[in-house]
């Protein structure tokens, strides 16, 4: 429960405060350190108690009543792994035992999702204060955008409770005001209509605005003292809302889980302490003289042979007045019988045993992964700071692809640790028995020596206290794997790296030559798109569906594609080719319907010697016939400028470059024979092909374009049909209904929509430098700018391949030839700065020397602990210990090795009754004649196969049996 509250009030203090300051480091991994360290140490201490349920559920048992052995003397639940141990305790229905594997799992899920708890970002604020709501207020598409709408302390004009029933003022009503006030409120506002009266008013009041503005924002007075409040952008301390709530469960699981064990344990009080050691089975063993007798001669024999000979008895514990613990035996059937004496064999059977973390394909693992993890790291090291396989954090799928990896660096980890522990638990058991089939050795090291009850942060005392040095290599290998765990959980972080020049595929718009006459912009105007620049229009290019742009930053991407270029070819029409010859309009006068005719002005240009393959209708005098003309009621001075579609051209059908388009430009005045200063154009359309190299600032899509170079000379486009370079395009009458005509009704210019854009418009040219044969070039230059700034929007709109577009028309648009589908994937590259996960150096080799210091110390205590061929069978339950006492002088009460009542002494009391004595595991004989048993053999370490010995036995005079026993100092 302090866990779960501990965690919640954490993540309240860090929302509430967003995110806290990293104040003591900065390095993301320290803070995932605190944690994991934590819960490996509740880890540890659980596994204490977890010991303790296991080891204490035969006593249960045999306390219970009669219970058969595979349910008293021959359970262990301590050796086998965890779920096979957790499934057998619910087969039994010992659902403590159940309940506290079940919390060791959830524990070990707990540190694996602590590893991902805290993170490191910068403070993302949900909602902005009022002050700052203010200004957006407004922005609705109910109320108009010009809405004043301005902070505190500055006068605001606001809104009606309900706006629909009136107008919201704007800007122009409080600016209105100031200028009433200024002309001294009159009474009558016609003043306003009086062009300088409302010019000179409103350049008064917006320069006093101007000058308080600037009085009250930009003077100084003079220089002072004074506190300022200023913002910073850092990172901060987040825990992650689903790495919380996660753990919280499972602290409440734990929880529960705790209470239930309170429920569910039964009272221990009557299991001695010392119990769990070889001194603690051999007191109780020494006053069970029917459970001694029912285990003779069964020390060498193998965990199934004692089963199965076992099978029929039922076992059970009780105490008598003076407190003495004794095991006593009910037989489940009525005939069974068990001997004063075991029954001599022919021959004793060898056995082989060894725990699974000692066979050789597991131990095997146990010391060759950790060094293939330390190759795995420096490899991975190396590997993720290759810029071609970087892991980008930022996009949506790289934030599990992040957890997943350190999730399962973790269960490594833990896969390592938990061999190692298991390497640890078998050499801790076999520690005592190692030294004791050495042979002659003190109660201290042997019968006395027990370490899976001691405190865990006592066993590196006592292991070297008692000179058990594999004992102690091997606690220190398994404390440096639960520091493993802690190490791994910062391995990998988040580093910032810029990649240069990486490849990337994107698809790339194609052409569509064939124009479908739509209209430019239906509304009057026309925002040049990110896609025209300067002279070109290039195509549309968007990443493919696996881009990586989601996760990176300042990222600039270069292709290489095709552009196209409008061209307009014009030449200068000689002075014979114009004329102004006579042209009359009718006016009606007098008498409906009566008209009378009034002279007005003709231009009209006859361009000479045209080929006549341009022209539809039949040459004239071998050449096209091209004539154009405009008229114009009036015969005043008039400045004059027509852009004309000429009908009659086959520019664009056939293999000559042709004209499609006629101008003039000039003054015309019939009155005067000097009066007219006329240039005529004869103009062909065409379209480059320009190969250049495109740099986008950010996602292509968006079209920011920060560089652009020509990778070669344009080429003209050309028909395939026709083979022609020249087009046909008509664009006379989406001119004169898209462009905007200034001083339209100014009587003196008569200029279609084309030449009032080109000299009217604001920045427009000057109608003078235009004027007359010498400023040809000039009126080229002008005419040319403007129809190919017209024509570049044209196939920005109008020239880009779709899915319906005729296959027969595309263009493609990285290599300029013919394609079957309207987008072309390509293979650019991209520069940016990405977020990406690394091994953390200071980690990496801080778990490789983890990692080698804790191999090489398991593999010191598997030597020193000598495990193969010690014992028959697994050492773990009480009977397993017992059949290795039955029938020796150490449980025998007339000998008095054992005092009275040793299972409720303490430790020293023992170590002192047990001074002098030696100990030793083998084989033992007793003669015939009754005599005191000596050693026959004890384990010799260099006996071939590492077997138990056999020995044939002559009936009659000896019996041999395999277990522990005691011998006399020769001092």
């Amino acid at each position: 429960m302090a866990c779960i509250i501990a965690l919640v009030v954490l993540d309240r203090v860090v929302t509430s405060r967003n995110g806290l300051p990293l104040t003591i480091s900065t390095s993301s991994y320290s803070w995932t350190y605190g944690p994991t360290a934590i819960l490996i140490v509740i880890l540890s201490l659980w596994r204490r108690v977890d010991y303790h349920f296991k080891a204490i559920q035969p006593w249960c048992e045999l306390f219970a009543g009669p219970s058969p052995s595979s349910k008293s003397i021959l359970l262990d639940y301590t050796t086998p792994f965890q779920a096979v141990s957790i499934t057998k305790a619910l087969k039994h229905r010992h659902y403590s035992v159940a309940s506290t594997i079940a919390a060791f799992f959830l524990l070990k899920l707990v540190i694996l999702i602590s590893t991902t708890l805290f993170v490191m970002r910068e403070p993302y604020l949900t909602a902005l204060d009022f002050n700052a709501f203010a200004e957006v207020l407004w922005n609705t598409l109910e109320l108009p955008a010009n809405s004043l709408v301005v902070v505190d302390k500055v006068p605001t004009l606001k809104a009606a409770a309900d706006p629909a029933r009136g107008p919201v003022p704007g800007a122009e009503a409080v600016l209105f005001q100031l200028m009433y006030t200024q002309l001294g409120q009159p009474t009558n506002l016609e003043i306003l209509y009086e062009r300088a009266t409302l010019k000179n008013a409103s350049i008064s009041v917006l320069e006093g605005v101007a000058r308080e503005f600037a009085r009250q924002s930009l003077l100084i007075p003079k220089a002072r003292v004074a506190n300022v409040g200023g913002m910073k952008t850092e990172n901060r301390l987040y825990m992650r809302r689903l790495a919380v709530w996660i753990m919280a469960g499972c602290f409440c699981l734990l929880a529960i889980i705790c209470l239930l064990l309170f429920w569910l344990a039964r009272p221990v009080s009557r299991i001695p302490v010392i119990s769990a050691s070889i001194t603690g089975h051999a007191a109780i063993l020494a006053n069970s003289p029917d459970v001694q007798a029912a285990l003779a001669g069964t020390g060498h024999l193998s965990e199934s042979e004692l089963n199965k000979k076992l099978s029929g008895l039922e076992f059970s514990a009780v105490k008598n007045q003076s407190g003495c613990l004794r095991l006593r035996i009910d037989t489940a059937s009525a005939s069974f019988s068990p001997p004063s004496c075991p029954q001599p064999k022919a021959k004793l059977k060898k056995h082989r045993w060894l725990p699974l973390a000692v066979r050789l394909p597991v131990i095997g693992i146990t010391f060759t992964a950790p060094f293939v993890l330390i190759g795995i790291i420096g490899f991975l090291h190396r590997f993720m700071r290759d810029k071609d396989h970087l892991l980008a954090v930022g996009a949506k799928d790289s934030v599990a692809s992040s957890y997943i990896i350190r999730l399962v660096s973790t269960l490594v980890v833990f896969g390592l640790a938990t061999m190692i522990n298991n390497l640890d638990f078998t050499i801790v058991t076999f520690a005592p028995y190692s030294s004791l089939r050495s042979g002659s050795v003190s109660a201290e090291r042997s019968i006395l020596f027990h370490l899976l009850s001691v405190n865990p942060f006592l066993v590196l005392f006592k292991t070297l206290q008692h000179g058990q040095f594999g004992a102690t290599a091997s606690n220190a290998a398994t404390l440096i794997a639960g520091v493993l765990t802690i190490i791994v959980s910062g391995l990998w972080v988040p580093m910032d790296s810029r990649v240069v020049d990486q490849p990337t595929t994107a698809s790339v718009g194609n052409w569509d030559m064939a124009w479908n006459w739509a209209e430019l912009d239906s509304e009057c105007g026309a925002v040049t798109p990110a896609t025209i620049w300067e002279d070109l229009v290039v195509p549309r290019v968007s990443l493919a569906p696996n881009g990586t742009y989601e996760a990176y930053r300042q990222v600039s991407s270069t292709f290489d594609v095709l552009a196209l270029q409008p061209v307009l070819n014009c030449t200068v029409l000689p002075q014979r080719a114009i004329s102004a010859p006579s042209w009359n309009y009718q006016v009606e006068r007098g008498r409906m319907g009566q008209f009378v005719p009034i002279p007005g002005t003709m231009v009209m240009v006859n361009p000479p010697g045209i080929k006549p393959k341009c022209s539809f209708t039949p040459p004239n005098n071998s050449f096209a016939d091209f004539r154009f003309s405009n008229t114009y009621e009036t015969q005043n001075r008039i400045w004059v400028g027509q852009y004309i579609d000429l009908n009659n051209s086959t520019a664009g059908l056939v293999n000559n470059n042709c004209p499609s388009i006629g101008m003039f430009f000039g003054l015309v005045n019939n009155t005067q024979t000097d009066g007219r200063n006329l240039t005529g154009l004869l103009c062909s359309q065409g379209i480059n092909q320009v190969p250049v190299t495109i740099k986008y600032q950010g996602d292509p899509a968006l079209g920011k374009i920060s560089s652009l170079q020509l990778r070669g000379q344009p080429q003209a486009f050309e028909n395939k049909t026709s083979g022609s370079h020249t087009l046909g395009h008509k664009l006379q009458e989406f001119i004169g209904s898209t462009f905007l005509n200034f001083a339209r009704n100014d009587p003196e210019y008569q200029y279609d929509n084309f030449f009032n854009q080109l000299v009217m418009r604001p920045d427009g040219y000057s109608r003078e430098d235009l004027l007359g044969p010498n400023n040809a070039n000039k009126l080229i230059r002008a005419v040319t700018g403007d129809y190919c700034e017209y024509m570049r929007h044209i196939i920005d709109r109008n020239l880009r391949a779709s899915n319906t577009t005729s296959r027969t028309n595309l263009l493609s648009a990285t290599d300029g030839n013919s394609t079957t589908s309207s987008d072309t994937m390509t293979i650019g590259s991209y520069t940016a700065e990405v977020t990406h996960l690394v091994i953390d150096g200071t980690s990496k080799l801080i778990l490789q020397v983890l990692f080698a210091a804790m191999t090489g110390l398991s593999l010191l205590g598997f030597l020193l602990v000598k495990i193969r061929g010690t014992l028959p069978r697994d050492p773990c339950s009480i009977g397993s210990i017992m059949t290795l006492l039955a029938h020796s002088q150490l449980c025998d009460r007339e000998l008095g090795v054992i005092p009275q009542n040793a299972e409720h002494m303490s430790e020293s009391q023992l170590r002192q009754a047990f001074d002098g004595w030696v100990f030793s595991l083998g084989w033992w004989h007793r003669d015939t004649q009754g005599e005191n048993e000596a050693s026959a053999e004890v384990y010799d370490s260099s006996s071939s196969g590492n077997a138990l010995s056999s020995v044939s036995l002559k009936a009659g005079q000896s019996e041999k049996r395999f277990g522990i026993d005691i011998g006399r100092d020769s001092c």
